[in-house]
């Protein structure tokens, strides 16, 4: 029998593959993500690599919070003091405020990386919310699509407020200049298919690649990343 390699709190569901884990990496969901990134996704993304993985709960008006609450304890409880985050989606907009919240307050751990996949805003423009129904209505994993509109219905009123306020201040160099202070590195990942968060004009690319930051462009539609491994393979393999 396959040995139990998760720990799950009320904040995060934690794998950890190996006893020699040598990073962690926080999954950050989008709006409607809570419980969409399955455990056996998961586990196939990581295959052998030495990395532990915490799969953030997100609901509304608790977002930035429990996400600094699972980097304080999952780096805590494995003894390392630097983590990644991939965010996907709206979840971008929560690792901003974290990082912003560092820059002013003592905090145990870094961010050390943050790659933003098909991010608010990270394409320069504001986020396509009759494509996002669209892409429920279209994507194949009906899993993701149950689970995420079980998350609406819990709380109709706090999700549509939190898919309201999707905008983070990219075009304006604000991120790159907290990402600076902060000492983060910053990676775009954005979907070919996607038309939520479409992939940005060169212009934008090539600014992007000037700061440091790399951006590709995978297969796949806005729904992707929590449905299949390719993405979340690619980031870990990439954050290296």
């Amino acid at each position: 029998m396959k040995p139990e390699l998760w720990t799950q709190t009320k904040e995060y569901d934690l794998y950890k593959p190996t006893d020699d884990v040598s990073r962690v990496l926080l999954i950050n969901p989008g709006w409607l993500g809570e419980h969409t990134f399955s455990h056996d996704m998961v586990e196939s993304a990581v295959d052998e690599l030495p990395v532990a993985v915490a799969v953030v709960h997100q609901k509304p008006g608790r977002r930035t919070k429990t996400l600094h609450t699972a980097a304080k304890d999952t780096s805590r409880f494995l003894g390392v003091q630097e983590v990644d985050i991939v965010d996907h989606s709206l979840g971008h907009r929560d690792v901003w405020e974290m990082l912003e919240y560092q820059t002013e307050h003592a905090v145990d751990y870094r961010v050390r990386h943050v790659t933003a996949v098909d991010g608010v805003s990270t394409n320069g423009r504001v986020i396509n919310h009759v494509a996002l129904l669209e892409a429920f209505e279209m994507h194949r994993s009906k899993k993701v699509v149950a689970r995420s509109i079980a998350n609406f219905l819990k709380n109709p009123f706090g999700q549509t407020a939190e898919g309201i306020r999707a905008w983070v201040p990219h075009h304006s160099g604000v991120v790159d200049e907290l990402c600076r202070r902060a000492d983060v590195e910053m990676s775009y990942v954005f979907h070919e298919d996607d038309r939520v968060v479409p992939e940005p004009d060169d212009k934008l690319v090539n600014l992007y690649e000037r700061r440091g930051s790399s951006v590709h462009v995978l297969p796949g539609a806005h729904l992707a990343t929590p449905s299949e491994p390719a993405t979340l393979s690619h980031v870990l393999n990439q954050a290296a």
